[in-house]
């Protein structure tokens, strides 16, 4: 039986001198009597220098009120309840140390010491430290950014689809307090715009199945009637071995972005239709390849070509001018912005020529550069513009023929009928006015004579030199 004791004594002393922690023994007022290897790894001091001394050297000067506390109750026989405290090294280290301590009895219950298990948390009090750092560094982020985040279970885990934390915002954004979500459940269901929970719950369900992000735009009833705009994005969390450990997502307010939108897209509706109903031809031409990007029907029925037939075709498919004279044009509108090349002429699908007026304008479209071209159909004003040429050539003609055959003729009779009055009127004293009347009659004659001529000298542009000759000799018998 003695040696049983004493095997058990001995394992008991391996036990001990093997412990990570540190396991020391003292009297009841607070005396060293053992000092393991733990407590040497711990507190610096080697059993040789810890036995014999108070346990107090240990204790920094702002804690020296426990030992006494200690110490009281380990007389009365009573348990300390665990706790952490901090402790002094040898080299001078301050320690987080966990403490436990218990009365040590003899055989007849009488308290002869004190067994204290100490352990090193140092880092787990950093750790904890750092981490509660860092959580009220990331909460703070968190809370700041204009967006409302969220943590939700994954449908695997015991309470599926519960949300776990909401960021403040969610008030700001919808008025309800952040707990709504987190103690009731059904709360988003709820808040859902009808028109949007079966789409919004598929993809739900959908991104539960396969583990993908969940994104997605839907409408939320706020608090005070508004309905809201919210981009949702979550992304499932899993840990190393690949299990979900929670949806961690972000919602935005787009309700201001989808205002811009739909006022956008109201607005391109409208240009759009002012386009398409124009008049004139309006075409796009990408920059740097001359391609056709756009044409409204009207330059489409213009040159007789399908909607999908002139996306294919390029700037000098359409222009019946040399590529360097297109790509020149194009230069100039890039570096003027807004250019009037006044009139031209576009092919047909047909390969006839149509005469049209241009201007073009430097735009953005999708994002790059593109040349807008404004094409007005000019060919009833050019044919106007012959008629009236025509009309102008022929008044022009019968003006030159009355001049010369009526008011010509009749000054050369004048002028001949006063020549005669002249012979006849020798010695009567009226020679001299009558010379006067006939040179102011030739002058009008020949003044006359030379407009007739430059009316009629378009007639002659395109005649050879002698039949011109001819003609004027002629005109002047």
């Amino acid at each position: 039986m003695h040696f049983l004791a004493e095997e058990e004594h001995l394992r008991l002393a391996v036990i001990v001198e093997s412990s990570e922690d540190a396991i020391i023994s003292k009297t009841p007022d607070g005396i060293i009597t053992s000092w393991n290897k733990g407590a040497q790894r711990i507190y610096g001091y080697s059993a040789e220098e810890a036995l014999g001394q108070p346990i107090s050297m240990l204790v920094p000067p702002e804690r020296s009120d426990e030992v006494p506390e200690i110490l009281q109750k380990i007389r009365r026989g009573e348990k300390v309840d665990p706790f952490e405290t901090v402790r002094v090294t040898k080299d001078g280290r301050r320690l987080d140390i966990s403490l436990r301590v218990s009365p040590i009895k003899d055989s007849e219950g009488n308290v002869v010491g004190a067994s204290t298990i100490a352990r090193n948390v140092t880092d787990r009090k950093e750790s904890e430290r750092r981490l509660r750092e860092a959580e009220t560094r990331y909460r703070t982020l968190v809370e700041q950014i204009p967006a409302v985040t969220y943590i939700q279970e994954p449908i695997e885990s015991s309470n599926p689809k519960a949300v776990t934390y909401m960021s403040p915002q969610y008030e700001t954004m919808l008025g309800y307090p952040a707990e709504s979500e987190v103690v009731d459940e059904k709360h988003w269901l709820r808040t859902l715009h009808p028109e949007d929970r079966e789409r919004v719950l598929a993809e739900e369900v959908r991104t539960d199945e396969t583990g993908e992000p969940f994104e997605i735009e839907y409408r939320i009833i706020a608090k005070d009637g508004r309905v809201v705009w919210v981009r949702d994005q979550a992304t499932l969390v899993r840990d190393e071995e690949g299990r979900p450990l929670y949806w961690l997502g972000v919602q935005y307010d787009v309700t201001e972005q989808k205002r811009v939108e739909e006022t956008l897209r109201e607005s391109e509706e409208l240009y759009r239709a002012v386009v398409e109903q124009a008049a004139e031809g309006i075409l796009l031409i990408d920059v740097d390849s001359k391609r056709i990007l756009e044409a409204n029907p009207a330059y489409v029925n213009l040159l007789g070509y399908a909607p999908e037939e002139i996306l294919r075709l390029t700037l000098y498919d359409l222009v019946p001018y040399s590529r360097e004279s297109m790509d020149c044009y194009v230069e100039r509108v890039l570096e003027r912005r807004s250019y009037l090349s006044g009139e031209r002429r576009h092919c047909r699908k047909d390969g006839s020529l149509v005469d049209v007026e241009v201007s073009a304008n430097l735009i953005s479209f999708g994002g790059r550069e593109a040349v807008c071209m404004v094409v007005r159909d000019i060919t009833e004003r050019k044919r106007a513009e012959g008629a009236l040429r025509e009309v102008r050539e022929a008044e022009r003609r019968r003006l030159a023929r009355d001049l010369h055959d009526g008011v010509l003729q009749d000054l050369s009779y004048t002028t001949a009928a006063m020549g005669i009055i002249q012979l006849n009127a020798e010695g009567t004293g009226l020679e001299e006015e009558l010379q006067s009347a006939i040179d102011a009659a030739r002058g009008a004659s020949q003044g006359l004579r030379a407009a007739v001529n430059d009316l009629r000298l378009e007639d002659e542009r395109d005649r050879p030199f002698t039949d011109v000759v001819q003609s004027l000799v002629q005109r002047n018998r």
